[in-house]
């Protein structure tokens, strides 16, 4: 599986697709190269944005699901903001300031991207 990241740009507010990492010692800085360099030598970086990983997995539309997508289905009524929990090691979901659980992604065929946590922060219901 190839992994794939987007970034939110806080700066600009948009979210920038197809970002790579710089391999800096203890941080790391989103960057993509511009789309008409066909040398590759030059970089749009994001030192201020936060990082999104590809799950690997599309909703029943097709759409990549990311790490901070707000879904629904698959038994989710209201949009839930999809995570990463560290300490288990799993894709969890969360609404507010419930504390989550975790969700199966094998079902994502069942589930739909609405929004995401950063564009759509009302779908959280004013988070």
């Amino acid at each position: 599986m190839k992994i794939e990241c987007r970034a939110w740009d806080y700066e600009n507010e948009e979210m920038v697709y197809g970002v790579g990492i710089t391999p800096i010692s203890d941080t790391s800085i989103p960057y993509k190269v511009t789309d008409e360099d066909e040398s590759f030598q030059n970089f749009s970086y994001y030192p201020d944005s936060v990082l999104m990983l590809f799950t690997g997995v599309k909703d029943r539309k097709g759409v990549k699901i990311y790490d901070g997508d707000l879904i629904t289905g698959g038994g989710l009524l209201a949009p839930f903001e999809l995570y990463w929990n560290t300490p288990s090691a799993e894709w969890w979901v969360a609404r507010g300031n419930d504390e989550g659980w975790k969700t199966s992604l094998s079902c994502s065929k069942k589930h739909e991207v609405v929004g995401n946590i950063y564009e759509n922060p009302e779908l959280l219901g004013g988070r």
